[in-house]
């Protein structure tokens, strides 16, 4: 009875009509095997958000899951979009992530979300388990609550260097696990806000960090 049967038939609308209001798919409990590409979506705003959840609030029993590379999901010049109470794996591949935002993003917020990277031992950002890239600047990014497994990083955000300084980033609350190179990097940040968080791993990779900053202010 769902007004869509996969999450690309979602995002394909999303992209033909665009929004005129606040939206919120909320997702059935269940197993979705495929990839995810989100590209801008026409008349998302501040008061016209669109969320993706768990209908069930359960973010165990709802799973984006993708084995074949690259990432789960790609968020593509994409803002004011919410992520709410699902999984989003990518475990079984051998390389890639479960998220990678490119481009020019803002308010991008990630709540009860569990991510589950890579787990073979990787090095390098392209195998981080969430990734924003370092091509565009990336505001307002909020991630609440969160579990983040495996990866060569967990977080990693680069921001733009020599352009101003990324903004606005919080992550709180959120539990790092089995990390191979750094619980959470980033680059090019003023004034990130890192609270509560608990970063754990049995890496025996030699310049393993919990937490790496790079030009990070304030």
């Amino acid at each position: 009875t769902a007004d869509f049967s996969t999450l690309t038939d979602a995002v394909n609308a999303l992209q033909c009509g665009g929004v005129s209001g606040a939206v919120t798919f909320f997702l059935e409990d269940g197993t979705y095997n495929e990839k995810v590409v989100l590209s801008a979506i026409p008349g998302s705003s501040a008061f016209n958000n669109v969320t993706f959840q768990s209908k069930s609030g359960n973010n165990t029993e709802t799973v984006i899951s993708y084995a074949n590379g690259d990432a789960t999901m790609v968020l593509n010049g994409v803002s004011y979009v919410n992520f709410e109470n699902i999984t989003i794996d990518h475990k079984t591949s051998t390389y890639g992530n479960c998220v990678r935002v490119d481009g020019k993003s803002n308010n991008l917020h990630f709540k009860g979300v569990v991510f589950d990277g890579v787990e073979v031992a990787r090095t390098g950002n392209n195998n981080a388990t969430v990734y924003f890239t370092s091509n565009a600047s990336k505001h307002d990014i909020t991630i609440e609550d969160c579990e983040v497994n495996n990866g060569s990083t967990g977080i990693f955000k680069g921001g733009v260097s020599g352009e101003s300084l990324d903004s606005k980033t919080s992550i709180s609350g959120t539990l790092f696990f089995n990390q191979y190179e750094s619980g959470l990097a980033l680059s090019n940040e003023d004034a990130p806000v890192l609270t509560n968080n608990v970063i754990s791993s049995l890496s025996n990779y030699a310049d393993f960090k919990a937490i790496n900053l790079d030009n990070a202010t304030n």
